[in-house]
């Protein structure tokens, strides 16, 4: 037998004497088992028998009572964590929680593995994420639903911006409620650092409106349905970002969020390529709400949108436009290097 076959008949993976229990249930007892390079094996048994708890324990998920996992001769739990994925991998027959963890983190773990987000906004997006699902699914209580408001005079009123403080994400096990979470600020798809709290009620703000006599739930109803709208953006859910901010516009037209909910439906067409639309989203928040501190970023959209549909005559007029009229902005800083660009 020539070398290249020996090594072919090794294990890949072995378990030896694997002890699982839990209390006095004891599930598996003594099981040893080799995997060779290229086999097939396929675990049979009835319900609660155990099949999940040993592969748990044979990809290092679970450390056994007794016995133990050779991954390529080496113990697994002695494998550091990108050598382990790089050569282990799970695929579930159907969606699945990681049982260890609570329902924030089982959330929280693709953010972690994908994006470069902080924690404390892994924690916020966490929060919003599973009130969603609740309001999806029914079960929020109606004090929770958002609610049209109305006020002695008519206009709809100033509710404080969200907060970018972190609310604590549920520790609790899958199946238990979360604390309710404010939106953090995110970097859109032009890299522009914006916030809602940088529009809607901050001092000074022209666009900001009187605030009327409400209760406590009334206003947070309008802040909970601008954050469900929000939530959905962060969540790069652009189609459900889209439709919960065109109906928080609806309901509170006159709202001081109003100018920030009409930017992100800009901002979401962009994400999606539908630069067009962009176009038309923000173009409809410069002449509704022209004072709104968003023009100058919503100019930017237009520019960049036009550009990337090969109009750069009409991009180039529009990031002229923002460096006049907006020139120490942010946006007139990025607008400069877009426009350098341009052929």
């Amino acid at each position: 037998m020539n070398a290249d076959a020996r090594k072919h008949d090794e294990p890949i993976l072995s378990a030896r004497g694997i002890v699982n229990r839990f209390g006095k249930q004891v599930v598996h007892d003594k099981i040893s088992l080799d995997i060779i390079t290229g086999e097939i094996i396929g675990i049979a048994g009835g319900s609660g028998s155990g099949k999940s708890v040993l592969l748990k324990t044979l990809v290092g998920l679970r450390r056994p009572n007794a016995g133990e996992v050779l991954l390529n001769d080496k113990k697994i739990e002695a494998i550091g964590p990108a050598d382990k994925a790089a050569l282990i991998g799970v695929l579930f027959q159907q969606g699945a929680l990681f049982s260890s963890l609570s329902v924030a983190q089982n959330i929280m773990l693709p953010m972690r593995e994908h994006t470069a987000l902080a924690t404390e906004e892994q924690e916020t997006i966490a929060a919003l994420e599973e009130r969603i699902r609740k309001l999806e699914q029914g079960t929020a209580t109606p004090a929770t639903i958002p609610q049209p408001v109305a006020s002695a005079t008519g206009v709809p009123p100033v509710v404080p911006p969200p907060s970018t403080a972190s609310a604590a994400a549920s520790s609790a096990p899958a199946g238990t409620s979360s604390p309710a979470a404010s939106n953090a600020s995110p970097s859109t798809a032009t890299s522009e650092p914006s916030s809602p709290s940088t529009a809607a009620g901050a001092p000074g703000a022209s666009n900001s409106l009187p605030p009327a006599s409400l209760t406590a739930t009334d206003q947070a109803g309008v802040q909970r349905a601008y954050d469900l709208a929000y939530s959905k953006y962060r969540l790069s859910d652009y189609p459900g970002a889209i439709r919960g901010f065109e109906n928080f516009l609806k309901t509170y037209p006159k709202h001081a969020l109003a100018p920030n909910a009409q930017y992100w439906i800009g901002e979401s067409y962009f994400h999606q390529r539908q630069y067009r639309e962009a176009i038309e989203a923000q173009h409809r928040l410069l002449g509704t709400y022209p004072e709104s501190t968003k023009t100058a970023d919503a100019l930017l959209i237009i520019g960049t949108s036009e550009n990337n549909l090969g109009d750069t005559v009409a991009a180039r007029k529009t990031f002229e436009d923002l460096i006049a009229k907006y020139p120490s902005s942010e946006a007139a800083e990025k607008a400069k290097g877009r426009m350098a660009k341009l052929k």
